[in-house]
């Protein structure tokens, strides 16, 4: 595995798409969604406004623009901010996606829009979408945009019409789809969070370090050595841009390896627990249930529930 951090976290990304829909529009109209996962769309055609909290003002969205949504919560989809939406629930199930305006009206705009919703890994939500910002649009004219709208479209017509192997394309997808929207943001704007901490040349190396060598009993002064920092200088500094310290962003890469080998696999648990440089059992079961809240032989059976405010602060 490469010993690139930011590569080693989106190998491991467990991305598991939970629904899909098209929304076709025309006319004057507006619809309220609720999110209960991480969401992400693509403009496939014509043009809409994205009405959301987190939002100063509404953003105009255009053929191949696309956006992710990573928290729950409330947004509009409308041709008009100054509308009165109708509930998502209403329009997909009476109208199979399919709302338009007022008969006769030449105001308003059409569009066809592709989305799906995501569930993640506890941790993966923590270091990769969490320090993400609330809504991430990624416009049409930048490479990730034809990649996402790619993807979309091409897990669209898998869900629409599946076949052997489907379950596994499903995953690949939604995978690449938060990896484009996760590359995308750290080329253009990161400023916290593991992909603030990959940017800053000194706190790179020692998350390289870490990940290069899993086993190791590290210590914080090891690692300020390796950034060539006093202990305390970089210690601060490691918890600025990551969010956690040092050692815990260890423990808590060695439980997301660990999870990874734990899920659909027979690997006995002494040998887990050795190849991320636990000695013994015990005490690998509570740092594994730290993190993930459940043993590792409950995680084994049932795999991960993506709830992130299970973490522990």
């Amino acid at each position: 595995m490469s010993a690139d951090p930011l590569s080693q976290w989106l190998l491991l990304l467990a991305a598991r798409c939970t629904l899909s829909g098209s929304l076709h529009a025309s006319g004057e109209w507006a619809v309220a969604f609720k999110t209960e996962t991480a969401q992400i769309n693509v403009v496939t055609e014509g043009e809409a406004w994205l009405v959301h909290e987190a939002l100063e003002t509404p953003i105009r969205l255009r053929t191949g623009d696309g956006f992710m949504l990573t928290r729950v919560g409330a947004y509009e989809i409308c041709s008009d901010p100054t509308l009165r939406p109708q509930p998502a629930a209403e329009v997909f199930k009476a109208r199979r996606g399919v709302i338009e305006g007022a008969g006769g009206t030449t105001r308003g705009s059409r569009c066809h829009m592709v989305g799906c919703g995501l569930t993640l890994d506890t941790l993966d939500i923590q270091f990769l979408t969490s320090t993400l910002p609330e809504v991430v649009v990624v416009h049409g004219a930048d490479p990730s945009a034809a990649s996402m709208r790619w993807l979309i479209m091409r897990l669209r017509d898998e869900l629409a019409s599946p076949t052997p192997g489907a379950d596994a394309s499903h995953a690949l997808l939604a995978q690449m789809l938060c990896i484009e929207t996760i590359r995308y943001w750290c080329r253009h704007a990161a400023e916290t969070g593991l992909l603030a901490a990959l940017r800053d040349d000194r706190i790179a190396a020692t998350l390289r370090a870490m990940h290069s060598d899993l086993k190791r009993p590290w210590r914080v002064d090891e690692l300020a050595a390796i950034a060539g920092m006093r202990r305390a200088a970089f210690a601060t500094r490691f918890r600025r841009l990551t969010g956690v310290a040092p050692l815990e962003y260890l423990l808590r890469w060695r439980m997301r390896v660990a999870a990874h080998a734990l899920n659909g696999r027979a690997t006995p648990m002494q040998r887990i627990a050795a190849s991320v440089g636990y000695v013994s059992d015990s005490a690998f079961r509570l740092a594994f249930q730290r993190v993930y809240g459940v043993p590792p032989s409950d995680y084994r059976l049932v795999g991960d529930d993506p709830n992130p405010d299970e973490l522990p602060p």
